[in-house]
């Protein structure tokens, strides 16, 4: 099932290209300009909210769903603290996964020697995590976004391959844990 990212870019570019068959080439050329920080936008909006719900569920199990224990983690530790939990620039989540411990930073550290593709995907998840802060900070209007939106499709596939994997990223190392106690 298509994401409403995979939606909205798709539908965006049937629209430019429908746009430019028409003969509206001044209108193509508008609207096109403005697809990729509007699939910018999209993609790393969408991956907060799944990295959030992520760490919500996560919380939830090690709680035993106590409702109480997620809401406070969620209000004071996860809600508007989103963009505080990686370091975009680096190219790095070392500083997400240190937040559960340094056990888990570890565990992440290994995970990231020998998987070519877990560091691709981070890569590219800080990449588009950085280009957002640049967009929204740095003058949306004006704000030259030297990537077409097909660029960010493919940064947005890769960013996801990451974020589906944070929690058995947690839980394998939260599970390693149990075992040797």
């Amino acid at each position: 099932m298509a994401t409403l990212v995979e939606v909205l870019y798709k539908d965006s570019i049937e629209v430019v290209q429908y746009l430019l068959e028409q003969g509206e080439i001044s209108y193509s050329n508008t609207l096109g300009g403005a697809v990729p920080k509007i699939v910018l936008l999209a993609a790393a909006s969408y991956l907060e909210v799944e990295v959030c719900r992520h760490i919500n569920e996560f919380y939830g199990e090690v709680t035993g769903q106590q409702n109480e224990a997620v809401a406070f983690v969620n209000n004071k530790a996860v809600s508007r603290q989103y963009h505080t939990f990686f370091d975009w620039r680096s190219g790095s989540a070392n500083s997400f996964f240190r937040l559960f411990g340094e056990d888990a930073l570890s565990h992440f550290k290994v995970r990231m020697g020998s998987d070519v593709d877990l560091v691709v995907a981070v890569k590219d998840f800080c990449s588009l995590g950085n280009l957002r802060n640049q967009l929204v900070h740095g003058n949306y209007a004006a704000f030259a976004l030297e990537r077409t939106a097909q660029e960010i499709f493919v940064l947005y596939e890769s960013a996801s391959r990451f974020v589906e994997r944070i929690p058995e990223l947690i839980r394998h190392r939260s599970l390693a844990s149990d075992e040797g106690a």
